[in-house]
């Protein structure tokens, strides 16, 4: 018994060990990406630099909002920040295309789908009760695709 309790206390204390061994390791990596992020950041002008912070301002504020049509919306927001000011304005297929990310849900979209919820309809294409339930699904694969957009966008032009 006093075995079986030794034994436990061990392999508590390895996984221990391991854990904080590995979290040491992933703040590294993640102090490296920072860094990296960091730097490609300063290398845009002053103009876009301020945008990109104004439009991560509203990504994090859609990450940490609760009711997924109002985390749509911020995302959204965030979205037309960057790709208007940052990137210099591209249609959504070409994004789609170049960044190899999803900005279309149930075949409509972003913008459209911002624009039902926000008008009430879009030119009868999209109903507000429609793009209220797509918004509410996709919020989240939303704003993870923002993100990618925007590391990607980095990457790809620093």
């Amino acid at each position: 018994m006093q075995l079986r309790s030794e034994a436990q206390g061990v392999i508590s204390n390895i996984v221990r060990i391991r854990v904080v061994r590995r979290t040491i390791v992933d703040v590294h990596a993640l102090k490296n990406k920072i860094d990296e992020y960091i730097n490609k950041i300063t290398k845009l002008s002053e103009e876009k630099r301020s945008w990109l912070l104004k439009a991560l301002r509203f990504w994090n504020r859609g990450s940490t909002e609760p009711d997924n049509i109002d985390k749509f919306i911020d995302y959204y927001i965030a979205f037309e920040i960057f790709v208007n000011r940052v990137i210099g304005g591209k249609s959504i297929h070409e994004l789609e295309q170049q960044y190899n990310i999803k900005l279309t849900f149930n075949g409509h979209p972003v913008n459209i789908i911002r624009a039902a919820i926000l008008h009430g309809s879009h030119k009868k294409k999209l109903l507000i009760d429609e793009a209220i339930k797509i918004a509410d699904k996709h919020a989240e694969e939303f704003g993870k695709n923002l993100w990618l957009l925007i590391q990607r966008y980095l990457s790809q032009t620093y």
